[in-house]
């Protein structure tokens, strides 16, 4: 074709695209006066505007569930559009627009196994201790109450955990286990209203005093909350429970017993 006879024409691309739901016709044209860019699906339009530029990427769009890139590689006109899917490339068409030839199918990725949350069954709450400290007084030889202070820490950890029996672990594979467990910890994490791994320190200081001929013995005893309840899912489309516990949160309380 004559060089002005080409740019003098519109721009075209045709593509038949086999995707998992058939095979579908998608059209790129662009206008001669206005540059005017017009896709269609199965003789749909599915965008229609301006092209500022006859250079590089034209659009993006989607389209049954895949992710299109229209482009031009070369000069204008005198150029071809490209058409990718996914990050695949699926072929030029002339500038005038033959049909190209039919890609192979691109396969959709892989998507999650099917799990699905259906309801709480048991939940109850808690208390544990994690630690104790013993701070002994003794004033007995003391004719005046006495006092100090005391700066007391600790850390801990944020953990989430599901006990599977054997038997139930057997019927899921590994991946369907980690779908699972990220599904708990994240919902339980924002009911309990804390990170899971994160960890965290109280720190106090406490005043300890002892009266004049006595003995006290301080306890600090650190606690912290747990949780445990039972959550079930369909996985596959068969029932999965799941026991979970978590241990979250942390404070600490002083005992006082008289010696």
């Amino acid at each position: 074709m004559p060089l002005l006879d080409t740019l003098m024409s519109p721009m075209k691309g045709n593509w038949r695209l086999n995707l998992e739901d058939g095979s579908h016709d998608m059209a790129a044209e662009i206008g001669t006066m206005s540059s005017k860019l017009t896709i269609t699906w199965d003789g749909r339009i599915i965008h229609s505007g301006r092209v500022w530029l006859l250079l590089g990427e034209l659009h993006r769009f989607q389209q049954g569930g895949h992710a299109f890139v229209l482009s031009i590689r070369g000069a204008g006109k005198l150029g071809q559009m490209v058409l990718t899917m996914d990050g695949a490339e699926l072929g030029a068409t002339p500038g005038k627009g033959a049909a190209a030839t039919p890609p192979p199918v691109v396969p959709r990725p892989a998507t999650a196994p099917a799990v699905q949350f259906v309801k709480e069954l048991s939940c109850s709450e808690a208390e544990e201790v994690i630690g104790r400290e013993e701070y002994p007084m003794d004033n007995t030889f003391g004719s005046n109450p006495f006092s100090t202070e005391r700066h007391v820490s600790k850390e801990s950890t944020n953990e989430f955990s599901v006990e599977v029996s054997s038997q139930v672990s057997g019927k899921l594979s590994a991946e369907l286990w980690s779908v699972i467990k990220a599904e708990a910890a994240a919902q339980i994490s924002r009911q309990v209203g804390c990170k899971i791994g994160e960890k965290v320190t109280e720190s106090q200081t406490l005043h300890f005093t002892v009266d004049a001929k006595r003995k006290v013995l301080y306890q600090v005893v650190w606690k912290r909350k747990v949780r445990t309840g039972e959550r079930l899912y369909m996985a596959n489309g068969a029932p999965v429970t799941v026991p979970y516990r978590v241990n979250y949160g942390l404070s600490c309380e002083v005992r006082t017993m008289q010696t």
